[in-house]
């Protein structure tokens, strides 16, 4: 018997999770406004995200080119 259960609450699990989010969202609720200083806030850390991986991929090349050079 609990393994007939279990196996029902894993299949009601399983076809709960292919219904869209959408589903579920409020109708009434408002999207939420972005300040502008959000805005640069987000656009300042995407910016320091991608220098801290231009620097990680120089670093990169760099270490090979000495290794290569050390050959």
């Amino acid at each position: 018997m609990r393994k007939r259960l279990l196996s029902l609450a894993m299949a009601l699990c399983m076809v709960l999770s292919l219904l869209p989010a959408t589903a579920f969202a409020d109708e009434n609720a408002e999207t939420p406004v972005c300040t502008c200083e959000e805005k640069i806030w987000t656009q300042s850390v995407l910016f320091a995200v991608q220098r801290v991986q231009l620097w990680k991929t120089a670093a990169n090349i760099q270490c090979l080119q000495r290794k290569h050079r050390q050959r």
